[in-house]
């Protein structure tokens, strides 16, 4: 959800909308002729030295991130702070959007990936993962095929030749065509 606030010159806010209520914890009522500061104290803490800068200097500041705390609860924001300028004054808006979910959805899975490399690694096997376009290479090769070819992890995602060349050359066009017809049917293939 995204937010979207506009303080005027004394400070206290014009208008806002219902995301930056949700996320401010507040009615759109509520915003309306008052500071952040006093809405939202401790979102003030962070992002108040960021507008006084836009203000200050008059630049945009433009997809910031920035961990706010809540109600006791660390959300994570992208923000953007800008000057608005109208006839009769300068007014400074924001737009904000909570980006929690998608920082944590990240780092679960990244921890979920972690978890999953750790297994593969303990494997008695030989697991990779080849990206076709734009360029066929690997983007990952568990530590066992150095055992099995010789050759470390770090030449694999290297070098997209090497396979070629570890194979022996009477058996590359069969491995080739086995590889091709797997891919156009979406099944993996057995091949000795």
């Amino acid at each position: 959800p995204g937010g979207r606030g506009i303080p005027g010159a004394g400070g206290g806010h014009l208008r806002g909308n219902e995301a930056v209520a949700r996320l401010d914890g507040v009615t759109v009522e509520d915003h309306v002729g008052r500071t952040l500061a006093e809405v939202a104290p401790l979102v003030a803490e962070s992002v108040s030295p960021i507008l006084a800068e836009v203000q200050r200097t008059g630049v945009a500041i433009r997809d910031l991130e920035l961990e706010v705390e809540r109600h006791g609860e660390r959300r994570t924001t992208l923000a953007s702070f800008f000057p608005i300028e109208t006839e009769s004054e300068t007014q400074y808006g924001h737009l904000v959007v909570d980006i929690t979910a998608l920082r944590r959805a990240e780092a679960a899975s990244a921890a979920a990936e972690q978890r999953y490399r750790r297994l593969i690694e303990q494997l008695p096997l030989v697991t990779y993962v080849y990206e076709l376009t734009p360029s066929c290479h690997a983007t990952f090769v568990s530590p066992q095929i150095e055992e099995l070819f010789g050759y470390p992890v770090s030449e694999w995602t290297a070098d997209v030749t090497l396979w070629d060349r570890v194979v022996h050359p009477a058996d590359i066009a069969i491995v080739r065509r086995a590889e091709a017809e797997a891919r156009e049917r979406h099944e993996p293939f057995e091949l000795e």
